[in-house]
């Protein structure tokens, strides 16, 4: 290297050095692989002690009040629609406090919405109550679906039929607030998605067996609900979402068509009153729509674009 080559280097300006004598990267250059988060016990003890925890109120709850019912220390005088508002608001004000104590205990910062409450809302309400119909109509073109006798009608006056909706989309808010608002969420920010979204559906299904479901096609319609339900939220990043179409097929089930329970009406009175017969796959159990082969259908239908319809970042 002569004087000339050694000053040009010196200033920055010699020949470009030879692939194989190439500069390192720079470190700060270098994009390091995303961390993933380290195992907390702490975590998944407090998802057990909540789970632990809701089921315990539900079962004591029920039980205690029960018992109470029946030696004449609860509601000894009160309507039939009082003592159902009084016992749901026990049950489920338990059981959002239990959920909400959860939450403020894992704190995780909430996702942004794809859609606001208003349009979340009204999207789970159309799908709710449009799925409860599709498959109301399945039943109905295999004959299993009757008017109920003119002497077993409930009364539909107006105020009981508003009482009567308002509790149901209490009782759908508090548990989508339960196995979506804190389960989920939770599970999410740990966990793969889609992982998140089955354990909720699993813990859902299992809660319902506490409200009398027992068959095993029952039991697999209700977590293919909270597959959706858990879906809905996934998608449009709006718990209301999850809680109109929750709410819009119990309602609809209940208030508007008067299917559970089967035989009979809701306490509070159906707008039409139709009883569903025959096969039991059909709806023709105790448990009517719950426990048929229609509803497996049309949640099944209602799941597949939902999980198509997947965000680029996942």
């Amino acid at each position: 290297m002569n004087e000339a080559d050694a000053l040009a280097n010196l200033l920055g300006r010699g020949r470009p050095a030879p692939v194989s004598e190439a500069a390192p990267v720079p470190p700060a250059a270098i994009v390091a692989p995303p961390l993933q988060p380290p195992v907390d016990r702490r975590f998944w003890l407090l998802v057990a002690g909540g789970l632990l925890a809701c089921a315990g109120w539900i079962m004591g709850s029920v039980a205690l009040l029960e018992s109470w019912v029946s030696m004449g220390r609860f509601g000894a005088g009160w309507s039939v629609g009082r003592i159902d508002v009084t016992a749901s608001l026990i049950v489920f004000g338990g059981l959002l406090g239990v959920s909400l104590a959860m939450m403020r205990l894992m704190p995780v910062a909430v996702g942004a919405q794809r859609l606001g409450a208003v349009p979340a809302g009204a999207l789970g309400l159309m799908l709710g109550v449009g799925g409860l119909m599709f498959s109301l109509l399945q039943a109905w073109l295999g004959n299993h679906v009757l008017p109920a006798p003119p002497d077993s009608a409930a009364a539909a006056a107006l105020g009981s039929l508003l009482l009567g909706g308002a509790l149901i989309l209490f009782e759908a808010a508090v548990e989508e607030i339960c196995f979506r608002g804190w389960l989920q969420r939770r599970l999410t920010a740990r966990i793969n998605p889609a992982a998140a979204v089955t354990v909720a559906a699993v813990a859902f299904s299992l809660l319902h067996v506490f409200g009398g479901a027992r068959t095993p096609l029952s039991l697999v319609n209700i977590f293919l609900a909270g597959l959706f339900f858990g879906l809905l939220l996934l998608r449009t990043g709006s718990i209301w979402a999850s809680i109109g179409a929750h709410f819009g097929w119990n309602w609809a089930e209940t208030s508007l068509f008067g299917l559970s329970p089967n035989p009979g009406a809701d306490d509070f009175g159906a707008i039409i009153d139709l009883d569903l017969v025959g096969a039991h796959i059909w709806g023709g159990s105790v448990e009517g729509l719950n426990a048929s082969i229609a509803i497996t259908v049309v949640l099944v239908a209602l799941i597949l674009p939902l999980l198509a319809l997947r965000p680029a970042t996942e």
